[in-house]
């Protein structure tokens, strides 16, 4: 489920949010920059998803469930759902509708980076009783 939003947030950011912000021509407006950093995230969140597919994949196949990298992705789910709010709160600021639409799929992003990041710390402390759903003992 959290790597389904996961890939749900980096979705938003490839097919909403940049695409919008991309042809920015106001004056004083860094749109170069400013995708750039929405192409970062995007990589970055491509990582977190591929990282919490391999913990599944390890598990299943009789792995340990680790909750180190579980915690470290939830960690970073979370930095990034605050840092999102903020670009969140700053295009929400605009009356262009191109940007209240950036700062709305921006705040599903937000929310969807909490609700990934508050259920990896849920896997993390429940790993024992997960492991039992991924092993039974007549396999």
């Amino acid at each position: 489920m959290a790597t389904g939003l996961v890939f749900l947030v980096f979705l938003i950011l490839v097919y909403i949010v940049i695409p919008l912000l991309s042809p920015d021509k106001a004056p004083g407006a860094k749109a170069d920059k400013v995708v750039s950093v929405f192409w970062i995230l995007f990589i970055i969140h491509s990582v977190l998803a591929l990282s919490l597919i391999y913990k599944i994949l390890d598990s299943q196949r009789g792995g340990l469930i680790s909750k180190d990298l579980i915690v470290a992705v939830g960690i970073v789910l979370i930095f990034f759902a605050l840092t999102m709010s903020d670009g969140a709160f700053a295009y929400l600021e605009y009356s262009d509708p191109g940007k209240r639409t950036v700062a709305i799929a921006l705040f599903i992003c937000v929310g969807f980076n909490l609700i990934a990041g508050v259920m990896t710390f849920v896997i993390a402390r429940h790993s024992q009783r997960l492991k039992h759903l991924f092993h039974s003992e007549d396999t």
